[in-house]
């Protein structure tokens, strides 16, 4: 797991060979929709970002927010607003594009549920980008995981946080 802190944080997943570097700003959005009392609901939203493909590394650096319109839950978060898709088409205008999507769990350490791995393994199989991957992240109340899933093969991997060396990712 990953702890919340005000700063880039870079992840990989080993078994796709693939960095994700995830901005300072989506890390503070992020952290600002914990589930950390027994009122708040889930919040979720997409995130947009692109690749840079001769590197491997995939750029997270935007994500839309929860809506009104969405259907929220303690146990659950649907998007139903438009306000994620006007997002993803501005975001297009800057050559991001929707790359995944996040939700919060209200639980200390997050895992995706029977629910979580049947729709990203839906959405694998349906929505196909232009690089091959989704990235996906469960945010907990003490921190978050993400997960990379292959769109040709249905595969999802958990990625971890990369190694650093006197605080600086090597």
């Amino acid at each position: 797991m990953i702890e919340y802190r005000n700063e880039l944080i870079k992840v990989q997943s080993k078994r796709y060979k693939t960095v994700i570097n995830i901005s300072d700003k989506v890390i503070s959005n992020l952290s600002m929709y914990v589930q950390n009392r027994s009122f708040i609901n889930e919040s979720g939203g997409v995130l947009l970002g692109y690749k840079v493909k001769e590197h491997n590394v995939i750029i997270i650096d935007d994500l839309s927010l929860p809506d009104k319109e969405d259907e929220s839950s303690m146990i659950k978060f649907i998007r139903k607003s438009i306000s994620h898709i006007l997002k993803i088409n501005k975001s297009s205008l800057n050559n991001s594009f929707c790359i995944g999507n996040w939700h919060t769990h209200p639980v200390s350490n997050p895992t995706p549920s029977l629910i979580d791995l049947s729709t990203w393994k839906k959405e694998l199989s349906e929505c196909k980008s232009s690089f091959g991957f989704q990235v996906y992240i469960i945010c907990g109340i003490d921190g978050f995981k993400v997960w990379l899933g292959e769109e040709n093969t249905e595969n999802i991997a958990e990625c971890f946080e990369c190694e650093k060396s006197e605080g600086i990712y090597i």
